[in-house]
């Protein structure tokens, strides 16, 4: 009776170890592969994204509310000249090493402006998003 038991209990599980290791397996299928980064350039003018989306804010009449808002730490972006589309700037790398700086630090001058922004493009799922290397007026 006892060996019943045994083999009873080890088959049940065995059952619960593979279906944890197919539910584990579905779960790492079901995640998305992270976007590719690619070396590019935007250029376009420098926005205070929640300017942008709240109110349509673009052009030098809206710069000093813009920059305002890209000091105190609301998101900067840059919008594309040829296609329209809003990029969202991250962060500036400095030399290697060195600590990061924010992009409004990196941008917070040229907001208002034509920019040339130099530095890695990541797009998902509509979401563009450029970590910033090196920018300047266009």
């Amino acid at each position: 009776m006892k060996t019943k038991s045994w083999a009873v209990s080890i088959a049940v599980l065995a059952g619960i170890t593979l279906g944890a290791v197919s539910l584990v397996s579905a779960q790492d299928a079901a995640k998305p592969e992270a976007p590719k980064a690619e070396k590019g350039i935007v250029v376009g003018e420098v926005i205070s994204i929640a300017n942008y989306a709240m109110e349509g804010a673009v052009g030098p009449e809206t710069a000093e509310a813009s920059k305002f808002q890209v000091d105190q730490g609301f998101p900067v972006g840059i919008i594309e000249q040829e296609t329209g589309e809003v990029w969202v700037a991250i962060f500036r790398d400095a030399a290697p090493a060195s600590p990061l700086e924010t992009a409004n630090k990196a941008l917070s001058s040229l907001v208002g402006k034509v920019a040339t922004v130099q530095g890695l493009k990541y797009r998902a799922k509509g979401v563009n998003v450029i970590r910033v290397s090196l920018a300047s007026e266009y």
